[in-house]
């Protein structure tokens, strides 16, 4: 098996049907994988670290496992790959805009943007910048309840002002893709904003996580990681539906 490469020679676009095993479906697979992976490793280590009192749940070893595993905690490979997931987003984004800017495309500036918004929520990943915000917005508005790790606000402030933006560039693309895109933002925004105040909610009652905090962030978590795996899978796709570079896996004849 090989991988086959059409070259970018002309100045124009020129979609075509590939005729082996897309690349898109490949890293879609991969990815999945990789999530599925990461939950199941996630769900272990929390059912260990808050559902069971032995030595062996104890050990160093173990608490170094869990931290390692827990979806709840940043600089672990969880976040590493939530991490690399944004910034592979705006990789994909800046290399569609940028061919796009070449063959003089409509909505070239849109994806740039896009790029942008991804490199941003790819280095906020990495750092948790949004957290920071948390104490200080709580204070100014007085809230609680849904509203207990308040960044939600703002963040559901400028998710209203992308909608606004990105609407018609969205409308616009091809059906399947628009739907993908459409799913995978209702995925990610079904965990980043609605469990994260779920989440909240039940923090602020309970006075700390426990075991059924943990389910909550394993799921805000999971629909995280499954919205942008299937926008990656959504932007390659993309790719080989509009230009010509479509790398499929073939088979070697003879």
């Amino acid at each position: 098996m090989h991988l086959d490469f059409n070259v970018l020679a002309s100045d124009k676009p020129a979609a075509r049907k590939p005729n082996g095993l897309a690349v898109s479906t490949i890293v879609g697979a991969v990815l999945l994988a990789c999530v599925v992976c990461l939950v199941l490793a996630n769900l272990a280590a929390v059912v260990v670290a808050y559902g069971s009192d032995t030595e062996v749940a104890r050990s160093q070893i173990v608490v170094k496992l869990i931290r390692f595993f827990d979806v709840d905690r940043e600089g672990n490979l969880p976040s590493w790959f939530s991490t690399l997931q944004l910034f592979g987003i705006a990789l994909l984004s800046l290399a569609i805009g940028t061919l796009r800017f070449r063959w003089r495309l409509a909505w070239t500036h849109h994806w740039f943007v896009l790029s942008l918004l991804f490199a941003t929520l790819s280095l906020d990943e990495s750092a948790s910048l949004h957290e920071w915000t948390i104490p200080h917005v709580r204070t100014a508005l007085g809230v609680g309840g849904f509203l207990y790790w308040a960044w939600v606000v703002p963040g559901a402030i400028f998710v209203l002002a992308l909608t606004a933006f990105f609407w018609r560039f969205v409308f616009d693309l091809p059906l399947v893709i628009r739907l993908l895109a459409v799913c995978s933002a209702g995925l990610y925004l079904a965990g980043a904003l609605g469990l994260e105040m779920v989440g909240g909610y039940y923090f602020e009652l309970k006075g700390g996580r426990d075991l059924h905090y943990a389910f909550i962030t394993t799921a805000e978590e999971s629909l995280e990681m499954m919205g942008l795996s299937l926008f990656i899978y959504a932007l390659i796709r993309y790719a080989e539906m509009t230009f010509s570079v479509n790398p499929v896996l073939r088979q070697p004849s003879g």
